[in-house]
This record gives structure tokens, C-alpha cells and sequence, in this order.
């Protein structure tokens, strides 16, 4: 009759192989250890051990990678049936068909790109979906404010035609800064790219386009970019304008300067990088940092306190540089209220341009009236 046979599979892990019926019903019980003690798991028929070996292992944390050997015995533990153990734990990085799945000394698992609705996505490819669903990509240290020195490009590689160190808008660029490139004459070459080598007097500067922007699906009209540093762009935002679809290194990219494609209100109001204008005639002037009417324009805008003398009833006023056949309005305000009088308030005007306010007999104070002159601009 047959004996048992007893084989230590790993350290915790113990098979017993029962051959009943003289051997012609082999039945295998497995033994496993973990911290509440020992577990009898009945892997049944010789077709059940694979999967019990596998789930044991992982129970007790011992599935390690390459292939299992240590079983013994002719139970078939082959995935094709056969007697050579093959069970096998991936340890790539992307995941190998048929394997088992093995967790890192993270205790992270790696598996291939997710192809049906169905599969598992790895996280790379999931955060290469999200960055191909935003516009926004990280900033860049330069961008340029002119054309490169003479280079040609090689794929996503743009290598200067001679040696010498890289400078991007009067900074001298570094290995690993991420420059916007967007002044070549040829389009195509334009983009974001990574210092490979900055270049010296031995060696050529070489870039290479960054990750982030290396595919066309990754550079879609209305991609924008923030510069941290720079002459003239520094802390500027630049705008994809150039509409889909873009073939990279083949359809020639517009980066637009938001600052001064954006902000433009019909002439009046517009903005240079950081600096917001006012667009105005020679009507008015900044004097001192406030918006005046200019005299030059309208010289015949005046306004001064009638008289100090009084109280009085009529108050005259003498030309005070202005002329008289261009004053159109005289206007007598008071002080008090800042009002516009009109009631029992006359004016007369002279030919020489002097004027008489007259109080209808009433006495006033000059002080507490202000006239206004306006006149035609010049």
C-alpha cells in the first residue's frame, strides 16, 4: 500500500500527499502557519493545487520572485498540466503575461497598461491621462524672446550648429531647466523643452522636449505655460493659439504672450507683460501720478474762488490769462454744498474777458463761491 508522502513546501508551508484507493485517487492537504496557528486547507484533486499553492503563498507573505521549486512530489503543479513546477511571480516593472502579480517592498503591484474597460490601469498611465485632459503644464524656468543660435532638431532634439553655452532672455540657462521655445523660424521646432546640456566652449547646447509635451497628444491648442525668469518674460504666461490638430515636430506652433493678446479694451486700456497702460489724446495728462485735463488742450479751464473781499453783492473778476472770445460757460458753484447756482445769480461778461458775478443785492462772501470757466479746446 502506498505510503503518505510529507515534503516541507517553504517554511510555513507543509504538503501532504494522501494516495487512496492504492494511489489511484491522489489527494493532497495542505498546512499552513501563520499567527493564529496552523491551518489544514484540502486541496482536493491533483487540478486544485496550483491555485491552493498560489493563494497559500500570499497568505504567508512568501511568494517571492522566480519560480517555485520547492514542491515535490509528481501532483502536477503546472499551469499546462505538466510535472516541472512553473509557477512563476513577476518582478518586472510593467506586469508579464501569466504571472502571478507580486507585491513590492512597498507593497505595491505592478501591472501592464489597462487595455479593456474591465482592466487594471497603472497609475503612470493614469496620470498620462490626466495630464493629456489639461491645458496647463508646469512652469519653465526661460522662454525665449528671440530666435536660437543656428541648430538643427533630430526628432524631439534640438542640438546646437556650434559650441557654446546656452543663454535664454539674458539668463544663462542651467542642465535641467525647462525652457519654452517659441521665436524659430521653423514652427515645428518651437515647444517646451529640457536642458539636456547647457553647452561650453567644447560642446554644443542640446535640448530635448520635455515629458510632459513630447507627444502630439500632449501639445493641444490652448496649452499654456507660466515663466518664472527672465529679462523680458519673466513671470509671464504664454498661450498655444496654433488649432488642432498638431502634429508635433510637423505643424508650426503660435505661443501668444497673454499679457498682450488678452487685455486690449479698444485702444484705451492695454497690458505689456506686468504693466497695464492707459491710452488717452492730449486732452489728458498724469501729473504727478493723477489724471488731469490738460490746459494746453482746453486752455481756457479755470476755477477759483471769487473774491476774498466782502460781504458783498457783485464781485468782479479780471482776465486771468485766459481769452475771452473762447470762454463758453461760466459756471458759480458754492463751497458749501458744491453746487451749481443758477438762482438769483448773474453774470456779465466783458469784452476783455473780465466777468461780474452780481448777488441780486444780496451780500455774500467771495470766499464762499468758486467760478468755473470753460472754454473750446485749442
Amino acid at each position: 500500500m502506498p505510503q503518505p508522502a510529507y515534503a516541507k513546501v517553504t517554511p510555513h508551508i507543509y504538503k501532504l500527499d494522501l494516495p487512496l484507493f492504492g494511489g489511484r485517487l491522489p489527494v493532497a492537504v495542505w498546512l499552513v502557519q501563520d499567527a493564529d496557528g496552523w491551518l489544514m486547507v484540502d486541496a482536493g484533486g491533483p487540478g486544485f493545487e496550483k491555485v491552493v499553492l498560489e493563494q497559500t503563498l500570499a497568505h504567508t507573505g512568501e511568494l517571492t520572485s522566480g519560480a517555485v521549486t520547492a514542491v515535490t512530489g509528481s501532483s502536477p503543479v503546472n499551469s499546462s498540466g505538466g510535472t516541472t513546477p512553473n509557477i512563476t511571480v513577476d518582478s518586472s516593472s510593467t506586469g508579464t503575461a501569466n504571472y502571478l502579480i507580486r507585491r513590492d517592498a512597498n507593497a505595491r503591484a505592478k501591472v501592464a497598461d489597462a487595455v479593456a474597460d474591465d482592466d487594471i490601469a497603472a497609475w503612470g498611465q493614469v496620470k498620462a491621462w490626466i495630464a493629456g485632459m489639461r491645458d496647463a503644464k508646469d512652469s519653465v524656468r526661460l522662454a525665449t524672446a528671440a530666435a536660437l543660435p543656428a541648430n538643427t532638431r533630430s526628432g524631439n532634439v534640438l542640438t546646437a550648429s556650434a559650441n557654446g553655452a546656452l543663454t535664454v532672455d539674458g539668463v544663462a540657462a542651467n542642465n535641467g531647466d525647462r525652457v519654452l521655445v517659441k521665436n524659430e523660424a521653423t514652427g515645428a521646432n518651437d515647444g517646451i523643452f529640457d536642458v539636456t546640456d547647457k553647452g561650453s566652449g567644447s560642446t554644443p547646447w542640446i535640448l530635448t522636449r520635455s515629458a510632459d509635451s513630447d507627444t502630439s497628444a500632449e501639445v493641444t491648442s490652448g496649452l499654456y505655460v507660466n515663466v518664472t525668469e527672465g529679462t523680458a518674460n519673466d513671470n509671464h504666461t504664454f498661450l498655444l493659439t496654433t488649432n488642432d490638430p498638431i502634429t508635433l515636430n510637423t505643424t508650426s506652433l503660435t505661443f501668444a504672450d497673454l499679457g498682450t493678446t488678452v487685455i486690449d479694451v479698444s485702444g484705451v486700456l492695454s497690458k505689456s507683460g506686468t504693466t497695464i497702460s492707459l491710452t488717452f489724446d492730449a486732452s489728458l495728462v498724469n501729473s504727478g501720478g493723477s489724471l488731469q485735463v490738460s490746459k494746453t488742450k482746453y486752455p481756457q479751464l479755470f476755477s477759483a474762488l471769487i473774491g476774498g473781499a466782502g460781504p458783498a453783492t457783485s464781485y468782479t473778476v479780471t482776465n486771468n490769462g485766459w481769452s475771452a472770445d473762447m470762454i463758453q460757460v461760466i459756471q458759480i458753484i458754492e463751497v458749501s454744498t458744491g453746487l451749481d447756482v443758477t438762482d438769483g445769480v448773474s453774470v456779465a461778461r466783458a469784452s476783455n474777458g473780465d466777468f461780474t458775478v452780481d448777488f441780486d443785492a444780496t451780500s455774500v462772501a467771495g470766499t464762499a463761491y468758486r467760478y468755473v470757466l470753460l472754454g473750446l479746446p485749442a
